[in-house]
């Protein structure tokens, strides 16, 4: 059981890194008469995913 679960986040991790670029380049968003809404809105999930991804430092 522990080793499918280890097997099924070691091929998230992989996706992870696939996903990424998939959203970077092939996104196509309803609301393309306002790019600029698009954009600070792929940012924003990049970021998220990125901040998820990462462990935080927090200062003492």
């Amino acid at each position: 059981m522990v080793e499918a679960i280890l097997h099924f986040y070691s091929n998230l991790r992989c996706l992870s890194h696939n996903l990424m670029k998939f959203l970077q380049k092939r996104i196509i968003f309803p609301d393309f008469c306002f790019p600029f809404m698009g954009m600070a809105y792929i940012h924003a999930v990049l970021q998220e995913f990125r901040s998820r991804k990462k462990p935080r430092k927090e200062k003492l």
